[in-house]
Formats: structure tokens, C-alpha cells, sequence
């Protein structure tokens, strides 16, 4: 059982230093929203850049 922390513990670790975050495209999402990014040209552009967001 001690062994099976030890590997979430340094997984989790290491996903911190390498900055992976959970829901992978979706931080991408928050980030635009919050810094207002670059956008689509137009509301089809937007669902395209969405959708690709989330699929990675």
C-alpha cells in the first residue's frame, strides 16, 4: 500500500513540474476567456477553436 502513495505522490509531482493540468483543452478555454486571447473571426470560428480545445 505505501508503494502505491509513493507512485501517486511522484506522479503528481511530476505532472506539477511539467505543468499538466486535468481537462487538458479546457484550461486553454479558462485561460482565453480570462486574458480575453485571440479569437475566431466569427461565432463558427469560436465552436471550432472550442471543440478542438476539449479534444485535446
Amino acid at each position: 500500500m505505501n508503494d502505491r502513495v509513493d507512485d501517486a505522490l511522484h506522479g503528481t509531482r511530476a505532472a506539477v513540474q511539467e505543468s499538466i493540468v486535468p481537462g487538458g483543452g479546457m484550461a486553454l478555454i479558462s485561460v482565453k476567456q480570462a486574458i480575453g486571447g485571440p479569437g475566431g473571426v466569427n461565432a463558427d470560428q469560436d465552436a471550432d477553436i472550442k471543440m478542438r480545445a476539449a479534444r485535446t
